[in-house]
């Protein structure tokens, strides 16, 4: 029994045999409870454990709640099991054989030590490896976690113990001990390492400086790391325990790095004080009243015994001086004071200056417990301290510093004084200011969130561990057999095959022979009848070069996870790109927005039919009255969803395991409609992104018997689907380059803008809609434009292109929707038209000479509206006709390829007998 662990509950143990046998036992009863079976296929490059015991378990692990068992085996697979049920649901393989494991359960981080010498972290809820820690020059004997997960601690049988800081991924400590260390284990604050080792039955104890004093952390060197004597045993003395912490507070010889309160006097910065101080000053009152001893029971007041009766006829008895009053409820607030309370609070907040930024005052106040800060809030008795009070706190939100405490403490302030302040008209003026000051800080949050966010998504353009060279790649593939490999057609379809991975390896720097036919067919394989540039049968249906993009590497989940590449198409004797290939077309795109030192930006959202078909009954029915997946028209149910939510759930979770994140997906008006936003980042990465998640659809459809359509109107009766397209362009910083600066957005405006839908954008923004809105009639094939006008709104959903910008969206969000495409758009394409149709116009400094849809009201101003061409055939026509803004912008060798393939797709429909021609005209005519 190789591995065996405890639950975190105590009630269960777990063990696994060399035979891969994985049972668990009642702790209690010594009974067999559940039996968790390992699959018996070997993983992929079985060939490498040939002979082996490739089921053979290696390490247990079981989460913090019961909820997951985690089985390593020795063929390198990691096994997520349901812990009661038995039943596997999660597989993985690493590039190496695992030793044993180590699971941190409060923060789900999962350490692997590999044969290969790596000691791979994974995250076992996203089961993902997070990072790789490398540098031993011995086999890995031991791991474990400091309890904050920040370090891991390993030893080797090189004789050193190396500590990595996992958020880095960098060695920041190493030491080497006179015998190897076997065994490691962190006490459970962090303040003491405990070892064991070879040449002794004892374990030896090692203090964490960093419990002691200020360490300053830098990656160590190899070279760097020194051997240390075992520690001694100290004597009993409590005099000799302190000289023994001496030397771990020795100064260190580096300049310790102290942080700066504020980084930049732009950025907003927080106290770093523990939030619950601020919840409980909220809260404050509630906690009072809660925490209030309750009243013990009062005894009945007893009359006398002798009762005194009034004076009269009647008999009256006289009780007036025995009748209780009724209590004088407390009130929560303290009345106002007619003196002041001069308290170091009120001393501190009158010595700052009115237009400092409070830096005393507010140490002072952090300092306060949240009761004691309450009740200082209650002691401001004055309309001057009142005043002094608000202007400390409009100085901090102007110093951007303590953002949190800020809000907590007017909040409160304004609970406890707010009647005051309407009762004072003196104190108006002040108030005005800081609300003032408040909604500006505010709004500045926002968008330096916003711009974060967008920052964020610009750095994440490749796949999570995609590899940047061949060095990289080999190591990634060390376990593969196989890859799949893909190009994009002009209709959007993928073309691909497996590769051997020597094979891949071979090409993967120089590319590799891939017959030139898919461009020489359409989208049903059919030869185009017309000789085409690229593929042709004067040229033999030669074969183009293609070039594999390192940084699309994914593995497909739904095919046990095999590698997959993109690639791009080049001609062989030049090695440029060819013309017509969708992924360099959009390349030259966002390479033209690179030289203006700007990154191209997107957003794809989908809405797509279902129908409760196959392939084989779909052709059976000649794609007449197809089944759709769920009757009726229910736009962001959250019924029908129910109704097959093992597909919908499908598409999104293997969206993000596929590397395509996912903002939004819900259902959408109309009979089995799904809608998914794919979120936001590089144009390209998107493009790529939007093709995949096609594919991805599709491929999860045929599991689940449904067939997801992304054409575009496939009912004559019933709305279509769309393919609406978010554009920016963003600064090398992140900066929005269409949004507007805080000064300009708080004027009203920009005060040279065409109309007031655009004056919330940049210049820059509303040249590059000019450009879309000049060339959008030539470019209409390229997409598969679906409405008829060319028009443009704020924030409207009736235009053509919609400008979201302030004030509905902060200015880094700033943006448009090119709400024209339908589903079927060919994604690479439609983003290169936009993109390039916008650049022209930022280059050519064009205007705007068309009012927006809002002031489109008469019906002379609707017949003005240019229109859209609603035919291909028109479209193509206006395309590829001499001196089009297509040609100018695409080259006219894209124009005429691309535009030969329209022309066949136009004379196939005019070919074509239509069941309603057949419907109409058989019988009657």
């Amino acid at each position: 029994m190789p591995a065996s662990v405890v639950s975190a509950c105590g009630n269960f143990g777990i063990v696994g045999s060399s035979s891969g046998l994985v049972q668990s036992f009642n702790m209690q009863s010594g009974m067999a409870r559940t039996y968790y079976e390992i699959p018996k296929n070997p993983p992929s490059g079985s060939s490498k454990w040939r002979g082996a015991k490739t089921g053979s378990v290696t390490g247990l692990a079981t989460d913090g709640l019961n909820k997951t068992l985690i089985v390593s085996t020795m063929d390198g697979k990691l096994y997520f099991f349901d812990f009661h049920s038995g039943e596997l649901f999660k597989d993985f393989a690493l590039p190496s054989s695992i030793v044993t494991i180590t699971l941190q359960r409060d923060s789900g981080l999962l350490a692997a030590i590999c044969d290969d010498l790596v000691v791979r972290i994974v995250d076992v809820e996203t089961r993902r490896v997070v990072r790789e820690l490398r540098g031993f020059k011995g086999r890995i004997l031991d791991s474990t976690f400091s309890p904050d997960s920040r370090w891991l601690v390993a030893t080797s049988l090189d004789s050193i113990i190396r500590t990595f800081d996992i958020p880095s991924g960098r060695l920041i400590d190493g030491f080497k001990t006179p015998s190897v260390a076997t065994s490691v284990s962190f006490s459970p604050t962090g303040d003491f390492l405990a070892t064991s080792h070879v040449d002794s039955v004892g374990i030896f104890l090692w203090a964490n400086r960093a419990q002691y004093s200020e360490i300053f952390f830098k990656s160590v060197k190899e070279e760097e790391i020194e051997e240390l004597g075992m520690p001694s045993v100290q004597g009993l003395a409590e005099e000799d325990s302190v000289e023994a912490l001496h030397s771990l507070i020795a100064v260190d010889s580096q300049d310790v790095y102290t942080t700066p309160a504020q980084l930049d006097e732009e950025l907003m910065t927080l106290t770093l004080l523990p939030r619950s101080k601020w919840q409980t000053l909220l809260n404050i009152e509630i906690i009072q009243q809660r925490n209030k001893p309750k009243e013990p029971p009062k005894p009945p007041e007893q009359a006398p015994f002798f009762l005194p009766s009034l004076p009269g006829v009647d008999h009256r008895l006289d009780m007036a001086k025995h009748l209780t009053e009724e209590p004088s409820r407390n009130t929560k607030k303290l009345k106002t004071s007619t003196q002041t309370i001069q308290t170091e609070f009120g001393l501190k907040l009158g010595e700052e200056e009115n237009d400092g930024n409070y830096e005393d005052f507010f140490v002072y106040v952090k300092k306060l417990s949240p009761a004691a800060l309450d009740a200082e809030l209650r002691t401001l008795s004055t309309w001057q301290d009142l005043m002094l009070c608000t202007t400390a706190l409009r100085r901090r939100l102007e110093s951007h510093r303590d953002f949190e405490a800020v809000q907590t403490l007017l909040k409160v302030f304004f609970r406890i004084h707010g009647e005051a302040f309407v009762e004072n008209e003196d104190l108006g003026e002040s108030l005005e200011s800081l609300l003032e000051v408040q909604r500006k800080e505010s709004l500045r949050l926002l968008d330096l969130v916003s711009s974060a966010l967008g920052t964020l998504s610009f750095i994440v353009m490749a796949t999570l561990n995609a590899p940047k060279d061949l060095e990289g790649l080999r190591s990634l593939l060390k376990n593969a057999t196989k890859v799949k490999v893909a190009g994009i057609d002009i209709d959007g379809v993928f073309r691909g095959k497996y590769m051997s991975k020597d094979k891949f390896l071979g090409a993967a720097n120089g590319g590799f022979g891939f017959c030139s036919v898919v461009f020489g067919w359409d989208i049903n394989d059919m030869v185009y009848p017309k000789e085409l540039l690229i593929s042709n049968r004067a040229n033999g249906y030669r074969d183009l070069l293609a070039i594999v993009d390192l940084s699309t590497y994914r593995t497909i989940p739904w095919e046990d996870d095999v590698p997959f590449f993109l690639v791009s198409f080049t001609d062989p004797d030049t090695r440029q790109p060819i013309c017509c290939c969708p992924r360099s077309t959009l390349s030259k795109a966002v390479e033209k927005a690179d030289q203006h030192g700007w990154k191209a930006m997107a957003g794809v959202e989908y809405e797509y039919f279902q129908f409760k078909e196959t392939p084989q009954s779909a052709a059976e029915k000649h794609f007449v009255n197809l089944n759709a997946l769920t009757p009726g028209m229910h736009g962001y149910s959250m019924l029908r969803t129910t109704l097959n939510k093992d597909y919908f759930n499908a598409l999104y979770d293997q969206s993000l395991k596929f590397g395509i994140d996912i903002e939004g997906h819900h259902t959408e008006t109309g009979p089995g409609v799904f809608e998914s936003a794919l979120a936001y980042t590089s144009a390209l990465r998107m493009a790529d992104n939007a093709s995949l998640f096609k594919l991805l659809a599709k491929s999860i459809g045929m599991k689940h018997g449904i067939i997801p359509s992304f054409m575009a109107k496939p009912y004559g009766n019933l709305p279509g689907t769309s393919g609406h397209i978010h554009v920016s362009l963003r600064s090398k910083d992140g900066r929005n380059i269409f949004a507007l600066g805080e000064e300009e957005i708080k004027a009203g405006g920009r005060k040279n803008a065409a109309n007031d839908d655009t004056k919330y954008i940049s210049e820059e923004a509303e040249q590059f809609l000019a450009g879309i809105l000049d060339g959008l009639v030539d470019v209409v094939p390229l997409s598969f434009w679906a409405p008829n006008a060319v028009t443009y709104g704020y924030d409207s959903r009736a235009a053509s292109i919609r400008i979201i910008s302030p004030p509905s969206v902060p200015p880094s969000a700033t943006r448009f929707e090119v709400r024209v495409p339908g589903a079927d758009m060919q994604p690479h394409l439609a983003l290169s038209a936009i993109f390039l149709l916008g650049l022209r116009g930022i280059e050519r400094k064009l205007s705007i000479d068309l009012p927006p849809v809002s002031q489109i009201t008469t019906v002379e101003q609707r017949k003005a509206v240019r229109k859209l061409n609603t035919s291909l055939e028109g479209a193509t026509t206006q395309m590829m006709r001499e001196g089009s803004v297509a040609r100018e912008i695409l080259g006219d060798d894209f124009v005429e390829h691309f535009g030969g393939t329209r022309e066949h797709e136009v004379n196939l429909w005019n070919s074509a007998v239509t069941n309603w021609e057949v419907e109409r005209y058989l019988e009657l005519v």
